[in-house]
């Protein structure tokens, strides 16, 4: 059997992707097919020059976030399902 999980799990502090394509994520129905994010109230996640595309999760195809500060920065965002 094939594993499948979602591609970036963050937990705690400051997380900068830049310039990244982040595609096929799909942690079999649970929450965040590309990135799950829980960084804490002083931590952040900052996406830049980036592209999430065809992931897939139960809640936020692209992202789930608890949390902290996002920031979305010239990146594009398309082509993701959730099932909620």
């Amino acid at each position: 059997a094939q594993s499948r999980d979602r591609v970036f799990d963050i937990i705690g502090g400051t997380t900068q992707l830049s310039g990244v394509t982040i595609t096929g994520g799909d942690p079999d129905g649970s929450n965040g097919g590309a990135i799950s994010a829980n960084p804490g109230p002083s931590g952040g996640v900052t996406l830049i020059n980036s592209r999430i595309t065809k992931n897939s999760a139960g809640s936020g195809g692209a992202f789930y976030g608890g949390s902290g500060t996002f920031i979305i920065n010239n990146s594009r965002i398309d082509a993701n399902t959730a099932d909620n």
